[in-house]
Parts: structure tokens; sequence; C-alpha cells
């Protein structure tokens, strides 16, 4: 028989978590208001770390914080401060979707500002945590992208995946080319804060024929490597399909990147059987 754990604690000791009967016992919650996207999940020093998308004033979609819990097994969560809260600048309506990457023994979150007042409403930031991940500050001079590309006309521009090739850093910001469908647009850098846009890494427009609508913006790029059966590599790259406000689900491409660009070796696919369960 499995025993659910104990709920995690409350981050403000002063405001008692109430028993719900409701309650997920396995399945991580805030400890109120408002939660959706999964960041930055990582293991630092043997301690797990998952940061998410947090309002803790309101059970609603504004305001946007980065919520975070440690755990030692994942299963069981303890609640840490608050790794990021919109403040005046880039952010100030919103720290939106990212990741977390070491930079060189320095823990570094890459993620994006929301400003609805200005245009474009999301850009890249940066902040840079202390060795445990127990406080973060964010560079001073964010964003360090500020906006898409001239002369790019875009759906969308937000949601960060970052890897490290020899001495250099890339990323693919999610996005979508306005009559050409979802897109990826790939960034370089040196040093992660001075940024080179390299072109699209992939578009929908460009992918093998077939597959679900992938809709007008690939949200929350993941870019990653699988070994095949062969003994060899791929490169697999999941997204999440998102048509002018409506969440659909999420797809993945099996493919290698070759000159900065990712090669698809077939149309994608679900990642869910459609369902949504997943998205982002």
């Amino acid at each position: 028989m499995i025993t659910a754990p104990t709920p995690h604690p409350p981050t403000d000791p002063s405001r008692p978590l109430m028993p719900d009967p409701h309650r997920p016992g396995f399945h991580l919650t805030a400890p109120q208001g408002w939660l959706n996207d999964p960041n930055g999940l990582c293991q630092w020093d043997g301690m797990f770390h998952l940061f998410y998308q947090y309002n803790p004033d309101a059970p609603v979609h504004n305001q946007i914080h980065w919520g975070h819990v440690t755990s030692t097994d994942l299963v069981h969560w303890r609640d840490e401060p608050i790794a990021l809260a919109p403040s005046s600048g880039p952010d100030a309506q919103g720290c939106w979707s990212g990741v977390l990457v070491d930079d060189d023994g320095t823990p570094t979150l890459v993620y994006s500002g929301h400003t609805p007042s200005v245009r474009p409403t999301q850009t890249c930031c940066i902040a840079v945590g202390t060795p445990d991940l127990s406080s973060w500050e964010k560079l001073p001079d964010n964003p360090v992208i500020d906006g898409p590309p001239p002369g790019l006309q875009v759906t969308e521009f937000r949601d960060h995946t970052v890897w490290r090739d020899a001495d250099q850093w890339h990323q693919a910001m999610g996005s979508g080319l306005v009559g050409h469908g979802g897109a990826l647009l790939h960034f370089q850098s040196p040093d992660l804060r001075q940024w080179t846009y390299q072109g699209p890494l992939v578009t929908a427009d460009g992918l093998p024929a077939g597959g679900p609508f992938s809709g007008t913006t690939w949200e929350c790029p993941d870019l990653f490597v699988l070994p095949t059966a062969e003994g060899e590599s791929s490169h697999v790259l999941v997204f999440s399909a998102w048509d002018y406000g409506q969440t659909l689900y999420p797809l993945y491409l099996v493919g290698q990147l070759v000159g900065g660009s990712f090669i698809a070796d077939a149309a994608p696919r679900h990642l869910d059987l459609g369902l949504r369960h997943f998205y982002a």
C-alpha cells in the first residue's frame, strides 16, 4: 500500500495550510494562489530543485513569480523562498518561463520578462544565484535579448531552451513567424550576456509533411540528446503548440542539429496522445 506523503509546509509559517482532502498527495502544489509551467528542474549538489510559475496573491495568471521547492527524493518537497518576483523594468508584469543552467559553477536563470505595456511584450532576462540556489540577483542590464530580430514578423517571443557547445552558449526561443507557423529562433553567446541571432533553428513550414497541426507559436521548447539502439544519438525537440491564445498540445520532433539548424527526421508527433494533460 502506498501512503501519500505529508503535504509540504507553506512558505509563510504565519499562514498555515488548512487540511484539504482534495489536495494532491503526490503532485506538487503551491502553498496558495496560482501555479503553472515547471521551470529550471535540476539536481544541484545532490538536491533536486524545481521552480515554477507562481502567483502567491491570487488563483489567477497574473504578476507571475518563480516559486521554488527542493527535494531529496522527488516525492517529498519543501517550499523555499520565492526565487524571482516582478520588479521595475523588463519583467514588471511577470517573470515568465525559462531554464536554469550551470555557468562554470554559477547557477544562472534564463527567463522571459513580461511587460505588456511595451512591444515586444516579452524579452530574455538573466538572474544569477548563490551557490545554494537560495537567493537570486537579476542582471542590472536586463534584458539580454530585447526582442525579436529586426525585420521578423513574429507571433510571440518567449520561453527558452539553452545549451553549451564547446565555448559557445546557444538558446532557442519559442516563437512563430507570420505566414510560416510555429518556429524556434536560434541565438548564440560566449557568456550568456551578449547574444547574436543565428536564424530560425526550425520552422513549421520546413518540416516533413504530415503530423498534427502545430499552431502558430511554439512554447516551452526543450532540446536534448538521446542515444539510439544503434549506439548513435538523436536530438529530440519538445515544444507545446499554441494558436493565438489557445493551448493545443505538446509535440516532439526527432532529428539532428546540423550547422545551427534542426533537421527533423519526420513530421511532429503527439507527446501525450493529444490529451493536453502535459502542456508546457
